[in-house]
């Protein structure tokens, strides 16, 4: 059993994070056009100092597999020929980028430095998708402030709100069901199969993530498990540099308008705030990011109840017209049950135990019930459903060599969701 936790756990970090990377491939030619073998093509990471290398095969093709996304420096080597350098390169995350590379006769201490490229070409995949990075993610407007709300920024996007205290967003894409996309977070299942029914199991914070892409049909083998989109999403990681943010986001009742059919305004204080930092543990080998953010909520709502009449409690259904009150106690055998006079029962033919529950509700607020018909609606109160909501999100980078690198996350979240009453005595409130 321990053999089996521990290789499930290798696996874990072997393969988790692959989904989540950039890959970067291309041929090596000269001037003449002709393919260079054994060439020797780097991929630097700017803000980390990681490299990655492979050489190039007999026929001028190079390929380096899982790159963190990021901005890079490629160049390439090879004895009689200048050194080439094309910096400036933006790789994306699940992206297979294109990069041709021309090497021109020379000496290596000579540099050709490619300052200005046509974009980059996903040549390898045909499927359709969409990317957020990181500072859109950070500076758009969402109400929650969680990134699953950014599928309303992409195309073939039907969205219809969010969610429970996690904000879990509703969408279909492309044409597909609702609740069924395939949700990773650095490459691992962040999706909860809720009534058999996949929808995101873990929503992060904006300031935790830095890409965000969906796939809306098409996509490579590797992306499987959907009937409608795949969502591919990648935390922040630690550079060379210290960054930190701290920040707080402010919604308050004082500066809503009322409901149409409230007498007041309803409560409303919702909080966010949080801070980020990360760095470097060892210059060019380990890193470190952190975020925490807490969500503190009171949601008012309006809602509108029905409660008993006064003169119903006290056993008096005299002004009713679409009822009878009938008393048991003059039924026999099959003969049917008379109704009580005047629609009155006695005082002494209330059962103690209706009383009580009857003595829970509060009294109509409401006029215009008709008191010929049941009581409907007559009961109008504003409420304060609260949310907490408390989201950690630790992750470290480490690079053992070039070929290879371990990454692990941990992320906590808490956030409990409360239905308040709107009744005086909760005991009363279905809602709550």
């Amino acid at each position: 059993m321990i053999r089996q936790f521990l290789l499930g756990v290798v696996l874990l970090f072997a393969s988790a994070p692959l989904w989540a990377q950039a890959r970067v491939t291309g041929t090596v030619t000269d001037s003449s056009g002709a393919v260079v073998p054994g060439a020797e093509v780097v991929a630097r990471n700017v803000e980390t100092g990681q490299v990655t290398s492979a050489k190039t095969n007999q026929s001028g093709v190079y390929s380096i597999s899982f790159l963190n996304p990021g901005n890079y420096q490629v160049s390439c080597e090879q004895a009689g020929f200048k050194r080439f350098v094309r910096a400036g390169i933006v790789l994306e995350t699940g992206t297979a980028s294109s990069i041709n590379i021309t090497l021109d006769v020379g000496q290596l201490a000579d540099v050709i430095n490619v300052t200005a490229a046509a974009p980059l070409l996903e040549a390898e995949s045909g499927s359709l998708g969409q990317l957020v990075e990181n500072q859109m993610i950070l500076n758009m407007p969402i109400q929650s402030r969680r990134v699953g709300a950014m599928v309303r920024l992409m195309g073939n996007i039907t969205f219809t709100g969010e969610e429970g205290g996690q904000s879990i967003p509703r969408f279909s894409v492309a044409g597909g069901r609702s609740y069924n996309q395939m949700w990773t977070l650095d490459g691992g299942a962040a999706q909860n199969q809720s009534n058999g029914s996949p929808q995101l199991s873990l929503n992060p914070p904006n300031e935790a993530l830095q890409e965000f892409k969906v796939l809306a049909n098409n996509y490579p083998a590797e992306y499987g498990r959907s009937g409608s989109g795949y969502i591919v999403m990648t935390t922040r990681a630690g550079t060379n540099q210290f960054h930190g943010a701290a920040y707080e986001w402010l919604r308050n009742d004082k500066l809503n308008a009322r409901t149409f059919f409230a007498a007041g305004k309803a409560p409303l204080r919702y909080n966010i705030f949080g801070g980020s930092l990360g760095g470097p543990i060892r210059k060019n080998r380990s890193f470190f990011f952190f975020n925490y953010e807490g969500g503190r909520r009171r949601t008012g709502v309006t809602v509108a109840k029905t409660v008993p009449n006064p003169a119903e409690i006290n056993g008096d259904f005299s002004a009713r017209t679409d009822v009878r009150v009938l008393d048991p106690a003059t039924r026999v055998g099959s003969t049917a049950a008379q109704p009580f006079a005047g629609n009155l029962i006695p005082a002494s033919r209330l059962d103690p135990i209706g009383k009580a529950f009857a003595a829970l509700y509060p009294a109509p607020n409401q006029p215009g019930s008709n008191p010929a018909r049941a009581p409907s609606n007559n009961f109008r109160a504003n409420g304060s459903d609260p949310i907490l909501q408390d989201f950690y999100t630790t992750r470290i980078d480490h690079q053992f060599s070039e070929k290879d690198r371990l990454m692990g996350r941990l992320t906590i979240m808490h956030a409990p969701e409360i239905v308040s009453p709107v009744i005086p005595n909760a005991i009363a409130d279905d809602r709550a």
